[in-house]
């Protein structure tokens, strides 16, 4: 029996999506993965002409998808179950926050909700920082292209989407999913005058973080991590890997479609 998504994917080709579309998806993916139910509490399908696709709230735990502008696509079908996965991962990192490891998910998480976690006593440097959580939310806000959890949320709905449609080999909507799925791990490995950047350490600097740079920074050089684990955690990667292996990595030979 075909999973459920993907029939759904099948039935709604190259045609604009109803909020019922959004809702069966959200409720199939929640069935599967019971422990995140908790963390949605509510799902509201909107629509307006604001650039956002879906947003995911930390204090409400709720979901907002916007049908408007995820029907501006002519992958609407595609696009629409990448958001619900994408903000259905927003609920996982905050379920993983709440759990307090130190393994190098959590860090990850923990920096990009750092403001959130200082409000909640749910920070794993709490007794060592000092961040004024003001300032703080509007530096995260505004390095938003390189914060390691929307990274982390991307690369996981596009790697789902991927694995939904993998059977379809060499077909367009693959290739679409796959090509995403590339771009979001090159996502803030940008090039400057010097070197290329690191998006997770320069996501620190900017937002003052120091301690978490350089405690960061020190477990890199002590473990050997994978290029899966660099690429998916913003960490830092060669320009072998940034040119070829990325590619190769998503089954893409180019990076341009």
């Amino acid at each position: 029996m075909k999973d459920k998504i993907y029939r759904l994917y099948q039935e709604n080709k190259n045609k604009e999506i109803d909020q019922n579309f959004l809702y069966k998806v959200l409720e199939e993916m929640l069935f599967k993965e019971k422990e995140l139910i908790p963390y949605v509490k509510d799902c509201l399908v909107v629509e307006e002409k604001e650039p956002h696709l879906g947003n995911y709230s930390c204090t409400q735990k709720n979901i907002t998808l916007n049908l408007e502008k995820i029907n501006k696509s002519p992958k609407a079908n595609i696009l629409g179950i990448e958001t619900v996965r994408h903000e259905l991962e927003h609920a996982r990192n905050m379920m993983i926050l709440e759990k307090g490891h130190r393994d190098i998910e959590s860090l990850i998480i923990n920096y990009s909700l750092k403001d959130y976690a200082l409000k909640n006593d749910l920070d794993i440097f709490h007794n060592i920082n000092q961040l004024n959580i003001l300032s703080l939310q509007h530096a995260i806000k505004n390095n938003y292209s390189i914060d390691p959890g929307e990274r982390l949320v991307e690369i996981k709905a596009w790697r789902y989407m991927v694995n939904l449609l993998k059977n379809q080999r060499r077909s367009e909507d693959l290739l679409i999913s796959r090509s995403y799925l590339m771009y979001s791990y090159m996502r803030g490995y940008q090039e400057n005058d010097y070197y290329r950047e690191i998006p997770t350490y320069q996501f620190l600097l900017n937002t003052r973080m120091f301690y978490e740079l350089y405690w960061l920074e020190k477990q890199v050089k002590e473990k050997d991590y994978c290029l899966n684990t660099r690429l998916t955690y913003g960490l830092p990667i060669t320009e072998e890997e940034y040119d070829k292996l990325i590619p190769q990595k998503v089954k893409l030979r180019k990076r341009k479609l």
